[in-house]
C-alpha cells in the first residue's frame, strides 16, 4: 500500500478491499464512485487498455459494503452503473440519469445510440427496521431533478481515463449531499475526477486506486487542482 497526502486529499494506491479496513469507521460523509461495470470495456486503440477488475462477472457489492463501513450513518451514496442494494445497508434508493447530451456508437445494429448513464443514489442506514421502512434522516442540501445534464468527455477529451466522468456532474452531487469541509470517499478513484471535484467544492477527499498508472495521473491532476485553488483564494 502506498499513501500520498496532497493538501486536503488523501490518496491510496492498492486494492480498496485491503485499504478500506484500515480506515476509521465513519471517516467519510459521502461516497461517490464509478466502479468497473464488469463489461470488459476497452477505450480507444493505443490509448487505453482494459480496466483492472472490469472482467465479466465482477461483483461490486463487497467493495461498496466495505466502503459503507467508512461512511457516517444516514449519509448519501452515489454509484455510477448497476448496483443491487438489496445486499447492502442502504435504503431510500433513487435512480438518477446522466444525460450526456450526445450519444456514443454502441450497438450499430439498432437505430438508437445510448445517450445516458444510470447513477444509483441511496442512504446508508445500519438498522434493518429503518432500512425496511425506507427511512433516511439526512435530506439533500439542494433538491434537484433526477436527470443531470452534462456533456460527456468525447473520445478526444477523455484523454486520461476511458470512462472519465466530467467534474461538473460530480460537483453537483457533492454539493447536494455534503457540506463545506466534509469528506468525500471514492474507493474506485481512477484518474481522480471525484477528488478534483471535491476539492473544488471545498471538501476533503479520500481516494483509492488499484492501477499505478491511473494513480499517478490522479496525483498529478490533484496537485494541479490544489495549485489552482490556492491561486483563487
Amino acid at each position: 500500500m502506498h499513501k500520498e497526502i496532497i493538501g486536503d486529499a488523501t490518496l491510496y494506491l492498492g486494492d480498496c478491499l485491503e485499504i478500506l479496513p484500515s480506515l476509521p469507521g465513519g471517516v467519510a460523509d459521502l461516497i461517490l464512485t464509478d466502479p468497473p461495470y464488469g463489461v470488459e470495456f476497452v477505450g480507444r486503440a493505443g490509448v487505453h487498455g482494459m480496466l483492472v477488475n472490469d472482467h465479466k462477472g465482477f461483483d461490486v457489492t463487497p467493495y461498496i459494503a466495505e466502503a459503507l463501513r467508512c461512511l457516517r450513518r444516514h449519509r448519501h451514496v452515489y454509484v455510477f452503473g448497476p448496483l443491487d442494494i438489496s445486499k447492502l445497508k442502504l435504503c431510500s434508493p433513487a435512480e438518477l440519469i446522466w444525460d450526456k447530451e450526445m450519444f456514443g456508437l454502441g450497438n450499430l445494429a439498432i437505430p438508437w445510440g445510448c445517450q445516458h448513464e444510470k447513477i444509483t443514489f441511496a442512504i446508508y442506514e445500519t438498522g434493518k427496521a429503518a432500512r425496511e421502512g425506507g427511512s433516511g434522516i439526512l435530506a439533500a442540501r439542494l433538491r434537484r431533478g433526477s436527470v443531470l445534464r452534462c456533456l460527456r468527455p468525447n473520445s478526444q477529451r477523455a484523454s486520461v481515463h476511458p470512462t472519465e466522468k466530467p467534474v461538473d456532474i460530480l460537483a453537483q452531487m457533492i454539493e447536494s449531499s455534503s457540506m463545506l469541509g466534509e469528506t468525500v470517499l471514492d474507493p474506485f478513484m481512477g484518474s481522480g475526477s471525484t477528488v478534483v471535484a471535491a476539492l473544488a467544492e471545498r471538501r476533503k477527499a479520500i481516494g483509492v486506486e488499484i492501477d499505478p498508472k491511473y494513480f499517478d495521473i490522479a496525483c498529478r491532476r490533484i496537485e494541479q487542482a490544489q495549485k489552482q485553488l490556492k491561486l483563487a483564494l
